[in-house]
């Protein structure tokens, strides 16, 4: 009677830890309004509204060699009221709220790019979260007129000497 007792405690145990795993690997993870541009002068960029119901850090962005040579994550901040661009090594993504990439703010910098993108192409992107979870999705490239978040300042107001360079520098972004 006793080892009954015992095995039937032991299932409902077991059921409990494996209920509770199966919930957490069943997460909402979403990728939304996948969009780039790009510039004359090789640069690019990719914007979109993530949201989950777990926190999680954005680490990791790739896209074909053919679209660009270096994806990277990037930043807009207000350094004494000048505009930098930096790269990031994570974006976080709160369970509380939807995080979105849009200019002048984080998005991903595309870098290096062979052409000029076409605005109504699509090409794959994949983003990789510190969780170890990945998304792909697909960006259509628009015109910055395109977007009702656009800022100030846009990329076509760049230099290729003040674009943001790979490694981590930061840059001047002037003021449109």
């Amino acid at each position: 009677m006793r080892s009954a007792w015992v095995h039937t405690a032991a299932v409902a145990l077991t059921s409990v830890v494996l209920v509770a795993c199966s919930t957490s690997s069943t997460s909402s993870f979403a990728v939304d309004d996948v969009w780039a541009r790009s510039t004359p002068n090789g640069l690019g960029a990719v914007y979109a509204t993530f949201t989950t119901d777990q926190d999680d850090e954005l680490v990791d962005v790739s896209v074909d060699a053919a679209v660009a040579a270096v994806a990277e994550l990037h930043e807009v901040i207000n350094d004494d009221g000048v505009m930098r661009m930096q790269q990031v090594a994570g974006i976080p993504v709160s369970a509380s709220e939807a995080r979105v990439l849009r200019p002048g703010d984080y998005h991903v910098m595309l870098l290096d790019l062979p052409r000029m993108l076409e605005e109504g192409e699509t090409f794959t992107v994949t983003f990789t979260f510190a969780s170890g979870r990945t998304l792909q999705a697909e960006a259509q490239v628009r015109t910055i007129e395109d977007d009702t978040m656009s800022q100030d300042h846009s990329m076509t107001d760049m230099d290729e000497d003040e674009a943001p360079m790979s490694g981590g520098n930061s840059q001047e972004m002037p003021r449109g």
